[in-house]
């Protein structure tokens, strides 16, 4: 099978590029090295969806999110069912909303897909030519550590 130049799988690859942070295999703390600028601008493109999704992925067992998320679910559903009359209810209770045209919304869309992809693109490619982070990896000096993964202190 064809894997990514220096990883074992395609498994540890997208553990490496895709890691919120990374620990000291030895020490148990947080792995510091000097970030490149391409990997801190992709940072900040895909923190517009990835700190959301870290945050509700660490919090899922909470009863308040699964409230939450059941809620959002439902109302989602409900706009896709019964767009006109669910869209009436909404503009009814908040109604600044009727100035929002559906084009606004496909295209705040499309825009932040389009920023987190290249975002995470940029980040990934800034780590794999960062030369410090590759040999520590490739030593197993460092544990990637995914989104949404508690880390005890």
């Amino acid at each position: 099978m064809i894997t990514p130049t220096g990883f074992q799988s395609w498994k540890e690859y997208f553990s490496f590029v895709l890691a919120r942070e990374y620990i000291s295999a030895k020490t148990g703390e947080v792995f510091i090295f000097k970030r490149e600028k391409l990997e801190k601008l992709g940072s900040s493109l895909s923190s517009l969806g990835m700190k959301p999704l870290d945050f509700f992925l660490k919090e899922i067992r909470n009863p308040l999110m699964l409230v939450t998320t059941t809620a959002s679910a439902l109302f989602i559903t409900s706009i896709l069912y019964y767009p006109s009359q669910t869209g009436s209810i909404v503009t009814t209770i908040l109604p600044f909303l009727k100035e929002i045209e559906p084009y606004h919304v496909r295209a705040f869309a499309y825009g932040m897909c389009q920023s987190i992809i290249l975002g995470l693109g940029m980040r990934a490619y800034g780590r794999l030519e960062n030369h410090t982070l590759m040999e520590a990896f490739k030593k197993k000096e460092i544990i990637p550590i995914s989104i949404g993964t508690h880390i005890r202190r």
